[in-house]
């Protein structure tokens, strides 16, 4: 026999909570998760009463399944993480930023985006975030003008807009890239085989 319908649909959910969904607010209502999954309402019942098992989530005063914060707190702030699509699960600045909103108890949720003008991206920084890191290149003059007038809800990684009066997390850019090779150069390097800064790389070819 395969794995029960009910402890399937648990662990989808797990893996989304795992991915910062649903911390902003209560998980999805029997009806639509019936809807989404094909389901019974007896199967919907039995995968929320394992997540409450596993400690995954805990049933609110107002009856409704949420994401526990920090133990004894309701969640303090509302964190987003806009960054490009084909960023890694393993990013070490993501799993910064979701690790340190879940160790405080705060809300995390990631946002991914296609292009520095994709739509997500301005519907992001109008929502209620307390608190929005942000990786966009190239920053349009738009974008930016929107970005300084919530100055105080962002923060600029890797790209350094203080300048503008936006926060920043500095880290390697193409700048520094550039910087490091005429090092290497000074040094006698004449030759760079392979060079890299992306982190979803974690095997690359012998060169």
């Amino acid at each position: 026999m395969g794995t029960p319908k009910y402890v399937q649909i648990a662990e989808v959910l797990q893996r989304r909570i795992a991915h910062g969904d649903y911390l902003s607010g209560a998980l999805p209502g029997a009806p639509k998760l019936m809807q989404e999954f094909g389901i019974s309402y007896m199967t919907t019942r039995q995968a929320m009463q394992k997540l409450i098992d596993d400690g995954t989530v805990i049933r609110a005063a107002n009856g409704r399944l949420e994401v526990p914060g920090a133990p004894g707190k309701s969640p303090k702030l509302r964190v987003a993480y806009l960054h490009h699509s084909a960023i890694s699960l393993a990013d070490k600045w993501r799993n910064a930023i979701s690790g340190a909103a879940r160790k405080y108890g705060c809300s995390y949720q990631d946002v991914p985006f296609h292009y520095s003008d994709d739509t997500v991206v301005y519907e992001t920084l109008d929502q209620n975030f307390d608190l929005i890191f942000f990786n966009i290149s190239p920053l349009q003059p738009l974008l930016l003008e929107k970005l300084r007038r919530i100055s105080d809800r962002v923060v600029s990684l890797f790209a350094d807009l203080t300048r503008y009066g936006i926060r920043c997390f500095d880290g390697i850019n193409i700048e520094a890239i550039g910087h490091l090779v005429e090092f290497l150069h000074r040094r006698g390097c004449r030759r760079i085989d392979f060079f890299t800064v992306e982190p979803s790389l974690t095997h690359p070819s012998p060169r």
